[in-house]
C-alpha cells in the first residue's frame, strides 16, 4: 500500500474485520445471484462469525429469571443452563418475529451478531433434541439450518457448550 494510514487501518483488528465482512458480503451476494436464490432471507450457512467483540445484541424474547419457589410466591433463580436452538436464517435487515417468512416455525427469536440479524426457532435442553427439530426446520424449506447453543441468552460456541455441560 502506498498510503501509510490505510496500511495501518488494514493491519488493525477493526480494519481486518471490516475487510473480511466486505469480502463476505460480496461473496454472499455473488453466490445468491448465481444460485438465483432470494436475497431477502439469507440462510444461516452463509453466516460469518467473527471472533471480535460483539457490539450489540437484539432479543425480542423475555428472559425468565425466576420462578415461584412455594405458595408464599418467594422466587429463586432458575438454574442457569445451556439451551439449544435451530438457526435457520440471517439477514442484514431486521424482520419482525411474526413475519410471514417464519409463520410455520415455533418460538422464533433473533439476535444481532457481526452486522446481521440471526433468526432461531425452538429452545431445547439438549443438542440431540435440537438436532431432531433441525430436520423439521429443513423440511420446512430452511435447508441450511443448524443447531446453536446459548447461555444466559448469549450465543456461545459448541466448545463452550460442551465445557459448560460437561459433555
Amino acid at each position: 500500500l502506498s498510503n501509510a494510514r490505510d496500511e495501518k487501518f488494514l493491519l488493525s483488528e477493526k480494519g481486518q474485520d471490516q475487510l473480511a465482512m466486505a469480502i463476505f458480503r460480496a461473496f454472499r451476494e455473488y453466490k445468491y445471484t448465481v444460485e438465483k436464490k432470494d436475497l431477502k432471507l439469507i440462510n444461516s450457512a452463509d453466516t460469518l462469525i467473527s471472533s471480535g467483540p460483539q457490539k450489540r445484541r437484539v432479543s425480542e424474547t423475555r428472559k425468565v429469571e425466576t420462578l415461584a419457589a412455594d405458595t408464599n410466591t418467594q422466587s429463586r433463580t432458575i438454574v442457569e443452563r445451556v439451551w439449544y436452538r435451530v438457526q435457520f436464517a440471517s439477514s442484514a435487515d431486521d424482520k419482525p418475529l411474526n413475519s410471514s417468512d417464519f409463520k410455520d416455525l415455533p418460538e422464533v427469536k433473533k439476535y444481532f451478531q457481526n452486522g446481521l440479524f440471526k433468526f432461531t426457532s425452538g429452545n431445547f435442553e439438549t443438542s440431540k433434541q435440537a438436532s431432531a427439530f433441525k430436520m423439521e426446520v429443513i423440511k420446512r424449506g430452511f435447508t441450511d439450518a443448524f443447531v446453536v447453543p446459548f447461555y444466559r441468552e448469549k450465543r456461545i460456541t459448541i466448545e463452550e457448550a460442551r465445557r459448560l455441560t460437561g459433555n
